[in-house]
């Protein structure tokens, strides 16, 4: 029996498929709510144009180009580096609609190497979804940090974190490529979870600290 033409393997080019399928699920998802909102409210303000709604509207945009920009540098991350004031600020608006989540950023030097700052933003958006009820996200040189009250980790992105085989879901497909950029480009993924912290650790291959 030959084997695949082209040295395309179906399995694999099946899962990337499939995958892909499910970061598109995820994007729609997150996408979903804002668009509502502002749709919701452009129908109130007919009636009525009340300020409330204005701020309504200016923060679910907000809110939805902050999506757009950040996930465009986690799964699509140019060959040049980001400046580091860029990348926090990319986070920090994403931060800012999630309400009573802080965000500090402690990553030095003036640029971060594209893969680095695309792993470093995955893993902050993996994270700060397990502050539940708010919190503080920390975002250093090689870790993420979430700590708060209630912190909860969904067993899926747990999984896909942790390497575990199994079917991937569209709450976990962010996580999961993710992490295998991250291998892609010679690092790999330590997590530490304990009540009410997640730490989420970046080594180069050749590490052997957990």
């Amino acid at each position: 029996m030959q084997g695949p033409r082209h040295g395309i393997d179906r399995g694999k080019l099946r899962q990337m498929t499939e995958l892909a399928g499910l970061v598109a699920r995820r994007l729609c998802h997150d996408f979903a709510g804002p668009i509502g909102a502002i749709s919701t409210a452009l129908d109130l303000l007919e009636d009525d144009n009340n300020p409330e709604i204005r701020g309504l509207i200016r923060d679910s945009a907000r809110g939805l180009a902050a999506a757009l920009r950040l996930y465009r540098v986690i799964l699509s991350p140019s060959e040049a580096p980001l400046a580091n004031h860029e990348a926090r600020a990319l986070l920090a608006d994403w931060v800012s609609a999630r309400n009573a989540v802080t965000l500090d950023w402690q990553v030095s030097g003036d640029q971060i190497a594209a893969p680095a700052a695309a792993t470093l933003l995955g893993l902050a958006l993996v994270a700060c979804e397990a502050l539940t009820r708010g919190g503080k996200l920390t975002v250093g040189d090689d870790f993420v940090e979430a700590d708060g009250p209630n912190l909860r980790l969904d067993r899926d992105v747990h999984d896909a974190i942790g390497g575990a085989s199994g079917a991937v879901t569209p709450r976990a497909a962010l996580a999961q490529v993710v992490i295998a950029n991250a291998g892609v480009d010679g690092q790999r993924v330590a997590m530490t979870a304990v009540p009410q912290t997640l730490r989420l650790r970046v080594h180069n291959s050749g590490d052997i600290a957990a």
